[in-house]
């Protein structure tokens, strides 16, 4: 259903995401498929492959990145510091790990940005699904 309200978003309110993020995009998956799978005989014919495969799923993730930022910004959208320590607990009790150990597995700044930027995500999504209209087809 997120899926479809995200679609439903950007058919009714069309945007072209910046090329030079797709090609990023795109050059990470390049990047992470050499780094798992080895060499290939021809690395260029590899990644116009990739490139051509992945494109529609590129722009479609960065539109989504897009429309969610700016709902995000137009609604206030945010965590508190509670809603942090909420989800730590709860991860720590569905994975079994102490709560210190999970505060240590994101306590790199970077992680931890993107623990956040995850739970705002959600949040937003769940604001998302609370407005949606569902119609029948």
């Amino acid at each position: 259903m997120d899926e479809r309200i995200i679609a439903t978003v950007i058919a009714e309110n069309p945007f072209e995401v910046p090329e030079t993020m797709v090609d990023n995009y795109l050059a990470s998956l390049v990047e992470e498929d050499r780094e798992h799978r080895g060499q290939v005989a021809d690395e260029a014919a590899r990644e116009k492959e990739i490139r051509a495969m992945f494109r529609d799923s590129a722009v479609r993730v960065i539109q989504k990145y897009f429309v969610l930022d700016a709902i995000r910004r137009q609604e206030a959208i945010a965590v508190s510091p509670e809603e942090v320590d909420a989800r730590i607990r709860a991860l720590a009790q569905g994975i079994g790990k102490p709560e210190a150990e999970v505060r240590q597995m994101i306590a790199h700044p970077e992680r931890r940005r993107g623990f956040e930027r995850d739970l705002v995500d959600e949040k937003t999504m769940s604001f998302l699904r609370e407005k949606a209209v569902v119609r029948s087809v």
